[in-house]
């Protein structure tokens, strides 16, 4: 699956969408769910503030249907 990630330094998703994020911590990568909240992200279930930095988001994709 190839998945077209775009870098935080070239764009942002608009604050309160859903989006799956990339962040850097202590040297590694790591991808989760969440949301834009001016200068905070927050897990879209927890809502609490990400570990790490966001690098890089994309746009959910569209719920499994049979």
């Amino acid at each position: 699956m190839n998945v077209d990630w775009i870098s935080i330094a070239d764009k942002v998703p608009d604050d309160g969408t859903n989006v799956l994020v990339t962040t850097e911590y202590a040297g590694k990568r790591y991808v989760t769910a969440a949301h834009r909240h001016g200068a905070f992200w927050l897990g879209s279930e927890s809502h609490e503030v990400l570990l790490g930095d966001v690098v890089a988001w994309v746009e959910l994709p569209e719920p499994w249907s049979s």
